[in-house]
C-alpha cells in the first residue's frame, strides 16, 4: 500500500512539475525584422504592425513595454502596461511614424514579472526601421505648378469676360 501511495505522490510531482518546465512566455514573432518605409512630401508616412505577447503559466504575469534607443521617437504602442492571465495571449500593435529619413535602430523592450516582485524577465524584440526620401517630390512641385497656372489663367480669363460684358 505505502509503494501505490508513494508512485502516486512521485507521479503528481513529476506532472506538476513537467507543468511548470514546460509553460513558457513568448513573443511572436519573436524579431520585429527590418521594416522598410519610404517618406512622401506632404502626406505623413505610417506603418501599423502586431505582436503576441503570452503566458502559458498557471499564475499571472505583469507585462510592461516600452520601445527603446532611435526608435522611440517614431514608435507608440497601443498599450505599455497589462496584465496576462493564465493561458492569455495579447495582441499589441504598434505605429511607426517617420518624419526624417534614415536607419533608426533599437527594439521594443517586453518585461515580464509575477504579482508585485519588482523583478522580472526582459525580452527585447529587435526591430531596424530603414525610412527613404521618395522622389516623387518633383512631381508634387509640377503638380502644384500646374494648379498654380491653371488658377492664375482662371482669374485673368474672368476679368477679360467681365470686361467684355461691361
Amino acid at each position: 500500500m505505502k509503494i501505490k501511495t508513494l508512485v502516486a505522490s512521485v507521479s503528481i510531482a513529476l506532472l506538476m512539475f513537467s507543468s511548470l518546465v514546460c509553460a513558457d512566455i513568448y513573443v511572436r514573432p519573436a524579431k520585429l525584422g527590418i521594416i522598410r518605409l519610404t517618406v512622401q512630401p506632404l502626406f505623413p508616412t505610417v506603418y501599423q504592425g502586431v505582436f503576441d505577447v503570452g503566458d502559458t503559466y498557471n499564475f499571472p504575469l505583469n507585462v510592461a513595454l516600452s520601445p527603446s534607443a532611435d526608435i522611440s521617437s517614431i514608435v507608440t504602442l497601443s498599450e505599455s502596461n497589462f496584465t496576462l492571465q493564465p493561458n492569455e495571449t495579447r495582441t499589441v500593435s504598434f505605429t511607426i511614424k517617420p518624419t526624417d529619413p534614415g536607419v533608426y535602430k533599437g527594439s521594443v523592450a517586453i518585461t515580464f514579472s509575477a504579482g508585485t516582485n519588482s523583478t522580472g524577465i526582459t525580452y527585447e524584440d529587435e526591430v531596424t526601421i530603414v525610412v527613404t526620401q521618395s522622389n516623387s517630390y518633383i512631381l508634387v512641385l509640377i503638380a502644384l505648378a500646374v494648379v498654380a497656372v491653371l488658377v492664375v489663367t482662371s482669374i485673368v480669363v474672368m476679368k477679360k469676360v467681365k470686361v467684355v460684358r461691361k
